[in-house]
């Protein structure tokens, strides 16, 4: 099976997409409700702005035009997300070949990567921005190993447009990407075959397109620093105290805890194999010299990485760090081990063979375990977002609402989402971002428009207590929201795939705004995100 892979290398390449075209056919198919990144992209992609949260635009304006390409559906969504993961381990195996001119190493580079739960569970189970600066990452890295490869002084011009292109695109998707910059600089300043790429006067032209790209999001970014950086500066300090050295211990254990959980994988796969080599340091001048100096380029950029992240729990504000914040860094070390252990993998007929059925293996109980989370959910004891019967209860909608309206209102972005995806054609207010309003929404509202008010039953809440957070935002008067309470419908339906009497909750309001004294624009803030002329595309 390796030497029928070995001979082109399409062939592996082929494979690959078939796996991903088969999570995106099984997505589709488990459940029409969305997930938590999902739903939020979702919500976000109904208006095209410079910036919206925490997260740079960019990944949002794709999913956008794939939904106006395609239509609003879960496999628009699922395709997305699923290309930017193929893209990275065709890369990755891609970049190892290029190193070492061997298509058996790429291989098992990229199958490695299928022993990263981060990478090989989470980005399938619910990620967005981090599988795109993930696949940006890798792009980044091979196109830096393409441009060592040719003689000194004959990389062309276009290299360079291209290496700008990437750190802006990769800018755009995720803010962490800053810190793949960085590290990537300084690895590549400390090799020569990778410092006369970075010391060419060309670079001039990729940092004048890089800036080029970003100078839109920055202007954005600059008087809405808080909207951008303060969920992920709150991330960070979570259960900070006011003890430096307790801080510093409690990042420290995160730190190391996350970066175990990612690595321990690959790290069993080539030191259990190979394990009286695990300590060999390859020679830099045997062998193939781009392959030796691609692994220092790939051990320096994860030093640099660790370095930083040392820093930032040592400045005793880091002291939480989640495992899908390493995915665009640890990814790597897959194909690290492989330049590792080149000559031993090569030379091992047998570990070739148990990598790719280990892969195939991986590949099939991930695409089980996809099903068996939404579906087994019962037998689990535990319901996911996707089990929430969301067509059903947009149906039960339409029924008793009767015509569809401009505007439906909710106060939590998944079932902003959820609702965006049922009626493409209404725009969605969600009071948890109300700088997300647009302005002539707000105007509509306050001159006695007709909407829809919609929520979800969240930790057993009483019937009675579910309107309180559509209408407690926007008004004083205890009659009024005793009114609008009273005027909405509370009903239950059986979860997707639910067993015995598990049922959720909705609520379903038809309301119309001249009747009542709502306060929209109450909820406006200062980082209004709507832009100078207060519109926003539909």
């Amino acid at each position: 099976m390796v030497s029928w892979f070995a001979v082109h290398p399409i062939r592996f390449i082929l494979v690959l997409a078939g796996y991903f075209a088969m999570h995106v056919l099984v997505r589709a198919m488990v459940s029409p409700a969305l997930d938590y990144d999902e739903s939020e992209q979702s919500f976000l992609s109904q208006f095209v702005l410079l910036g919206y949260n925490s997260q740079p635009p960019l990944y949002t304006w794709i999913q956008r035009a794939l939904f106006e390409a395609l239509g609003y559906s879960v496999m628009s969504m699922a395709l997305l997300k699923n290309l930017f993961v193929w893209l990275t381990y065709v890369l990755v195996f891609d970049l190892v070949r290029k190193a070492t001119g061997q298509i058996v190493l790429g291989m098992v580079a990229a199958i490695g990567m299928l022993t990263i739960p981060q990478v090989a569970w989470e980005s399938h189970r619910d990620l967005s921005h981090t599988v795109a600066t993930m696949f940006s990452t890798s792009l980044l890295i091979h196109c830096l190993v393409s441009m060592a490869g040719v003689p000194e002084k004959t990389v062309p011009t276009r290299m360079y447009c291209l290496l700008g292109f990437v750190v802006g695109l990769g800018a755009l998707f995720k803010y962490n990407f800053v810190v793949v910059v960085f590290a990537m600089i300084i690895a590549t300043l400390t090799i020569p075959r990778y410092r006369r790429v970075f010391l060419d006067l060309r670079l001039a032209i990729a940092v004048g397109i890089t800036v080029a790209m970003l100078i839109p999001h920055v202007l954005w970014m600059v008087p809405n620093l808080d909207t951008a950086t303060g969920k992920t500066v709150q991330s960070l300090t979570t259960g900070q105290t006011d003890d430096w050295l307790s801080n510093v211990g409690m990042g420290f254990s995160s730190l190391g805890g996350a970066i175990l959980a990612c690595s321990v994988g690959p790290i069993l796969m080539f030191g259990g194999a190979f394990a009286r080599d695990s300590f060999r340091i390859p020679k830099v001048g045997a062998g193939n010299r781009l392959r030796n100096d691609t692994l220092q380029l790939l051990t320096r950029f994860l030093l640099v990485v660790l370095l930083v992240l040392v820093c930032m729990v040592l400045s005793g504000r880091a002291v939480d760090f989640e495992n899908r914040w390493f995915q665009p860094f640890i990814f790597i070390l897959p194909a690290l081990l492989t330049l590792v252990f080149y000559r031993q993998i090569l030379d091992s007929r047998r570990f070739q063979r148990n990598a790719s059925i280990a892969g195939g293996l991986i590949m099939i109980a991930v695409l089980v375990a996809i099903v068996l989370r939404t579906v087994a959910a019962p037998y689990r004891g535990r319901y996911s977002r996707m089990n929430i019967p969301y067509a059903a209860a947009a149906e039960t909608m339409r029924r008793k609402g009767g015509e569809v309206p401009q505007i439906i209102v909710t106060d939590d972005i998944r079932d902003a989402g959820n609702l965006r995806m049922q009626f493409p054609n209404a725009t969605v207010v969600c009071w948890e971002m109300p700088h997300l309003i647009p302005e002539e929404i707000r105007e509509s509202l306050n001159d006695g428009a007709r909407f829809w008010a919609f929520c979800t039953e969240k930790n057993d809440e009483k019937e009675s207590e579910l309107p309180s957070r559509i209408f407690e935002p926007v008004t004083d008067s205890k009659e009024i929201y005793e009114h609008l309470a009273s005027s909405g419908q509370y009903w239950t339906l059986p979860y997707l795939y639910g067993g015995g009497n598990d049922r959720k909750a909705f609520w379903f309001a038809e309301i119309n705004a001249a009747h009542v004294r709502l306060k929209i624009r109450r909820l406006a803030t200062r980082n209004s995100i709507i832009g100078s002329s207060g519109q926003s595309t539909r």
